[in-house]
């Protein structure tokens, strides 16, 4: 039986217990603004800046003193002074009004400068970083070797001067590139001397020599003078207008008188006889062009034997397989592609032909390759069998252009594109399709693809017959 506990009742504190408590003073809690506890910061900063400078530079005496010189050059070495800066830096952006507030981002970026450089110190300056430094720079050294250290420490000492000063190097290189546009001397440009144009000379032309006595081309209103020889041409004037000044001068004496300047006289221009005009002999090659030979092409031979084995070895397969299941058929025929074979088989007398198509899996399996059966080939008494190749063959130009279908067309404008999957081959006409797009991924072949159907039209055409305009905007092709 379960018995219950008997719960006894505290006595109740008396009321004058309760009414005479005493309670322990607490003491006023000390609020310092934010304002003032980033100056007392800032000011801490700076005593211990001026300690360290008292300690280090000018070792003063005093055990603290001696203590904090022992400490601080023994830790840091030569990273004493970035120490000291920093401690002077965090100072000034703590009492300074204008500069922002520290975050833990600009602390973080003094500290990381600091390390950094005692690394650096350690590491380039010959074990001057102290213990601290000594410690990066072995396990750096150890890890990357020495210029790699040296590469890591610079970049965190770059990455946290950004941290530090909010520094954009963009924006700094930026700024020295305008200045130095603003700044520099205005070149002056630079004139060229204009050549006279040469007079153009067609190609291949033979001209004769001109006639040795000048032509006079008449001007409208001005007689034609008369040229006279070198030596009887006068020095004044010529004509009437002179013989009279001549005569006067005789009668009478006439006063002194300006010279006027006298007009000049009109030039004349000498071009070559109408007979003597250049003739342009022609010379007329008359070319006969040859057309390219097959030889220039090559094939190949190699793929072609391993198909012509695996093909042998794939109809002994399929008919062992089919006699396995009590199945008589026979490969009549083979079309062979590029990537796929297709064999023809005939059934014997009295099988089925869902019988063959009920042993598709079977025949995959014996194959070692996914088939598909084509029940019947249309036009032919017999079942086909496309079995892809282990290995896709090449089809070569040169065996597209020396089939007959190729050799046979009449357009000067056929299209090698290729062979289908049962290898017959495929010639396109270009002007039944004015409009070509030729697509597909990158490394898929369209370039190669591109030069043989212009290489298949060279073999068929003259220069005379054929000619092409290539538009290349991106220079990818041509």
């Amino acid at each position: 039986m379960k018995t219950r506990r008997k719960r006894i009742a505290r006595p109740k504190r008396s009321a004058s217990r309760q009414r005479f408590r005493i309670k322990a003073p607490r003491l006023p809690k000390l609020q310092v603004p934010k304002s003032q506890q980033r100056e007392l910061a800032g000011i801490a900063c700076l005593l211990l800046a001026g300690l360290l400078i008292l300690a280090v530079a000018l070792q003063t005496s005093g055990s603290i003193m001696h203590f904090l010189h022992g400490g601080l050059v023994g830790l840091f070495g030569w990273g004493v002074v970035f120490v000291i800066g920093a401690a002077v830096v965090a100072g000034v952006e703590l009492l300074a009004p204008w500069i922002e507030v520290m975050t833990w981002g600009r602390g973080l970026g003094i500290a990381l400068i600091l390390v950094s450089s005692l690394g650096l110190l350690d590491v380039s300056a010959g074990h001057s970083g102290g213990s601290v430094g000594r410690g990066e720079g072995d396990a750096l050294t150890g890890l990357v070797g020495t210029a790699g250290s040296i590469l890591i420490l610079g970049a965190v000492f770059l990455g946290a001067l950004v941290l530090a000063f909010d520094i954009s190097f963009r924006g700094t290189v930026g700024a020295l590139r305008e200045h130095y546009l603003a700044n520099r001397p205005e070149r002056k440009p630079v004139v060229k001397e204009k050549r006279a144009a040469e007079p153009w000379q067609p190609r291949n032309q033979v001209v004769r020599t001109e006639s040795s006595e000048p032509v006079l081309v008449p001007i409208a209103g001005v007689a034609a003078p008369s040229v006279a020889p070198p030596a009887a041409i006068p020095t004044r004037g010529i004509g009437p207008a002179a013989a009279a000044s001549e005569g006067a001068d005789d009668e009478l004496v006439a006063a002194p008188r300006r010279k006027r300047p006298i007009a000049p006289e009109p030039a004349l221009s000498v071009v070559p006889d109408a007979e003597a005009s250049p003739v342009v002999a022609e010379d007329e090659i008359q070319r006969v062009w040859v057309k390219p030979d097959l030889t220039l092409l090559d094939t190949v031979t190699v793929r072609k034997e391993r198909l012509h084995d695996e093909i042998k070895a794939n109809i002994k397969l399929i008919e062992q397989t089919l006699a396995s299941f009590e199945v008589q058929a026979t490969v009549i025929g083979v079309n062979s592609g590029p990537s796929v074979t297709q064999y023809e088989l005939q059934p014997g007398h009295g099988v089925p032909v869902r019988k063959i198509t009920a042993l598709q899996n079977d025949l995959a399996l014996a194959l070692s390759a996914a088939i598909r059966i084509q029940a019947p080939i249309p036009g032919k008494p017999a079942l086909g069998i496309e079995v892809p190749n282990k290995a896709t063959s090449l089809v070569t130009l040169r065996e597209i252009i020396q089939t007959p279908t190729f050799q046979n067309d009449q357009t000067l404008l056929s299209l090698a594109i290729g062979t289908d999957v049962s290898g017959n081959t495929v010639v396109g006409d270009l002007t039944r399709m004015p409009h070509l797009l030729i697509a597909g991924a990158t490394g898929s072949g369209k370039s190669v693809c591109i030069n043989a159907l212009i290489a298949g039209m060279l073999f068929q055409a003259t220069p005379e017959e054929l000619k092409y305009i290539l538009i290349d905007p991106k220079r990818v092709e041509f």
